[in-house]
């Protein structure tokens, strides 16, 4: 480039040189204008060697900065087939995730319908076992009354034994006034039955008479039980009569769960 520049300056000079020359002599002139020619050659000569290198030194660079793209083209689709590998295994992650739930939400729906399925059972078990206990109060209940029943029977079985052997001691003991003794005894008997009977009569119609107004039976077990109950008629052992729910509630009996 600087010689270029200075070619340049040369050939202004030689110019100069000419136009002053007018008055010159003729091979002065011949001089000048080859020497001009000359300096004007070397001007397009040098501009041309110059143009190349600078044209030379352009596409090596664009050669190198091609070069530079062609690599990182490479390295950008090297990265990018590695990225579609982790896409596509992302997706078969994916899909093998979203099969999981499903089947998740599959046992999830069994347990829940099986939970629900164990959740009526204990409930018909509660009442189940609610009845049990209710009919086992009442089996106790009975067979409280059975002891006493047998107990009664007992008793009485005693006492009928005991009366024949009384009787027979009494007639071998005393003989002569056998008759006059079984008159007084059927007069005692017979006032003892009327009494007994004028009694029983007054304690059947007292016992009916409360009956009738207050009818609700007081078990032993804290139960209680109204007329036409499934187990009013079964229920013997009666703790206490009520006239109303409300005074065997208030009494501390509660009704019976089924």
């Amino acid at each position: 480039m600087i010689e270029a520049f200075i070619a340049l300056l040369f050939l202004a000079v030689m110019g100069y040189l000419w136009f002053r020359s007018k008055d010159k002599k003729v091979w002065k002139k011949v001089v000048y204008s080859i020497l001009g020619i000359f300096a004007f050659l070397a001007f397009i000569v040098i501009t041309i060697g110059d143009s190349e290198a600078t044209v030379q030194q352009n596409l090596d660079e664009e050669l190198e900065k091609n070069e530079k793209l062609t690599a990182n083209i490479s390295e950008l689709e090297e990265s990018n087939s590695n990225l579609q590998d982790e896409f596509a295994d992302l997706e078969s992650t994916i899909i093998a995730l979203n099969e999981e739930i499903t089947t998740i939400e599959n046992e999830h729906e069994k347990l829940q319908k099986n939970y629900e399925s164990l959740q009526k059972k204990k409930k018909e078990l509660k009442e189940d076992y609610k009845s049990v206990e209710e009919e086992n109060e009442l089996l106790a209940e009975n067979i409280e009354q059975l002891k006493d029943e047998k107990a009664s029977l007992k008793k009485k079985l005693e006492e009928k034994e005991a009366s024949p052997t009384s009787s027979a001691s009494t007639q071998n003991k005393s003989t002569s006034g056998a008759k006059s003794s079984e008159n007084n005894n059927n007069s005692t008997s017979s006032n003892s039955a009327q009494a007994s009977s004028s009694s029983t009569t007054s304690n059947d119609y007292s016992e009916e008479s409360e009956t009738d107004s207050c009818d609700i039976k007081g078990s032993n077990s804290g139960i209680y039980h109204v007329p036409g109950s499934t187990y009013y008629n079964q229920t013997k052992n009666v703790a206490q009569w009520f006239c109303s729910t409300t005074d065997a509630e208030n009494a501390g009996y509660r009704a019976p769960k089924r």
